[in-house]
């Protein structure tokens, strides 16, 4: 999942900037989000060991909830879509 023109608007692309481009070169920096409903920082906060292992949090949220394996209940993003 990929919200393309929330992420333009969000961060600030101009329209020849790729969005996905833009996310794949900073997801591990827990500055970016792929979707509105995931709020990066705070998920951030609320696992710090993602960020030192060099991790993409979005990521690391999908492998941790229902989707993927275990139920991540620690923080406010459960029921956030996840690509199978």
């Amino acid at each position: 999942m990929f919200g393309t023109g929330w992420y333009r608007a969000e961060y600030g692309l101009s329209a020849e900037e790729s969005p996905l481009r833009h996310y794949l070169a900073r997801r591990m920096s827990g500055a970016v989000s792929p979707l509105p409903e995931f709020d990066v920082v705070e998920y951030c906060q609320s696992h710090p060991e993602i960020l030192v292992a060099g991790l993409d949090p979005f990521e690391e949220h999908c492998k941790r909830s229902g989707e993927g394996g275990a139920s991540d209940s620690s923080d406010d993003t459960e029921g956030l879509p996840c690509a199978p």
